[in-house]
């Protein structure tokens, strides 16, 4: 059984504000904008879940507890598995410098302790880039500045990128993955859930099977299906432990009264002064927010645009429409949109404007408040307990990296596959030589692509 949760697509409205000057397809498509039962937040939009795959719940092979203990070693002390960091390119880019400039030495105060700097920096990263939940470094850290928007690995290395650039040594600032247990109350917050998926139905008729099948006799439906749904939700975005083939479990420590969600997460891990301190930027929580009722902001009716519209109508169609009239009917009604927002909403977000979310700013006063979720996490084989990567070119990171691949089959074919961080800003033109029998020439970044054979 697949069934389609969510509704119609945000970036569209993010489009049509751009074009609110020049255009009023906006008056359709706002009205398009919709949010599912079984997740709250429309930025998840337009995501097929296979609601057939069962969850799978935690086994004997796996301690859950607190890491205050396992966490890991100042830098400068041994034992650290150490591996790649993720920050890509291996330079640190121009605007990330720039931000830690503005956001360190800029900020800076007379006597300010070895930790201010961090403490401002991390506040603002926990602020500002909104939360996206996807699997892997997809865009790297300027691309997670520019757009305002990253996974927890992508927030990490952005993270890392501007401790380095404000004058923290590489070396003691490390990258650290491991397998976290996080409540349904927390992801619902944090990842824009719903409080009971699929609300008015038992969990048989969600998902086709009883939840005693899954999860034995005493649990609830609701928990049940927050349990369901988010190991679906993680599942099918990549989120799990090498334990369960990349899947997440279903923590059973905790059933049946509560759900919590086994999966591997990224963090910074940060030595200032001899002390190493664990910071988490990508969990936040959230408010929703209500929105304007776009088309009484605007003015729009609909019997008005038709009267503008005019034409002639038969069983068929309508024909001599006024293009003249609609496009002037509907740019007034932009106007005055436009007006409305500036004197009511100036400032607020795409998201406050079309019924969205907001991040709640919970700003920290010293590092030691760097991690805001519960110390629950998982050991044993097949668990992620804290893996550390240090540098940023080790191969045995690339797993963890999004790629693309350019290819082309024919003779002097070209078959390239790069991750996507590094596209950042960049061009890739592929020509085709006619002076050399057609061949492919790929221009990647810092480098050109191709085996055509000798000009003739």
């Amino acid at each position: 059984m697949r069934e389609k949760v969510f509704g119609s697509s945000l970036a569209n409205m993010a489009m049509v504000v751009r074009w609110l000057p020049h255009a009023a397809a906006w008056v359709f498509l706002a009205v398009g904008v919709v949010t599912a039962g079984a997740q709250d937040y429309p930025a998840w939009q337009n995501v097929t879940m296979d609601l057939s795959r069962s969850p799978v719940v935690t086994g004997a092979g796996a301690t859950i507890g607190g890491m205050a203990s396992q966490l890991p070693a100042a830098a400068g002390s041994t034992g650290l598995r150490s591996m790649s960091a993720m920050s890509v390119p291996d330079s640190i880019d121009a605007e990330v410098v720039a931000l830690a400039e503005a956001l360190g030495n800029g900020q800076a105060a007379s006597g300010e302790n070895g930790s201010s700097k961090a403490v401002r920096i991390f506040n603002w990263v926990r602020s500002n880039i909104e939360y996206e939940h996807y699997y892997g470094l997809r865009k790297g850290a300027a691309l997670t500045q520019l757009e305002g928007s990253a996974n927890d690995m992508d927030t990490c290395a952005l993270l890392r990128d501007l401790l380095v650039a404000a004058g923290y040594p590489a070396s003691n600032v490390q990258l650290a993955m491991a397998s976290q247990a996080v409540d349904y109350t927390d992801l619902r917050d944090w990842m824009g859930l719903a409080d009971e998926p699929f609300p008015g139905k038992t969990y048989l008729q969600a998902y086709g099977r009883t939840k005693e099948a899954d999860y034995g006799a005493g649990i609830s439906d609701k928990v049940a299906k927050q349990a369901t749904f988010a190991w679906q939700f993680l599942a099918d975005r990549g989120s799990g432990v090498p334990a369960n083939s990349g899947n997440p479990f279903v923590v059973s420590d905790f059933l049946p009264g509560k759900a919590s969600l086994l999966f591997d997460r990224m963090f910074v891990f940060l030595t200032v002064d001899g002390s190493g301190y664990l910071l988490d930027p990508s969990q936040k929580t959230y408010e929703k927010t209500a929105g304007i009722d776009l088309l009484s902001a605007s003015g729009y009716s609909r019997s008005e645009i038709q009267l503008q519209a005019g034409g002639t109508s038969d069983a068929n169609s309508t024909f001599n429409l006024n293009a003249t009239s609609v496009g002037t009917y509907l740019a007034g009604r932009s106007t005055a949109l436009l007006s409305y927002l500036s004197a009511n909403a100036h400032g607020a977000s795409l998201a406050e404007i079309v019924n969205g979310r907001r991040i709640i700013k919970q700003p920290i006063s010293n590092l030691g408040q760097g991690m805001a979720l519960p110390d629950v996490f998982a050991s044993g084989a097949g668990f992620s307990t804290w893996t550390v990567f240090q540098s940023t070119s080790d191969p045995t990171f690339a797993p963890y990296k999004t790629t693309v691949r350019f290819q082309y089959v024919g003779a002097d074919g070209i078959d390239y596959t790069i991750p996507t961080a590094d596209l950042k800003g960049q061009k890739s033109p592929l020509p085709f030589l006619e002076t050399r029998q057609n061949c492919a020439l790929m221009t990647l970044p810092r480098s050109i692509r191709g085996r055509c054979p000798t000009q003739r």
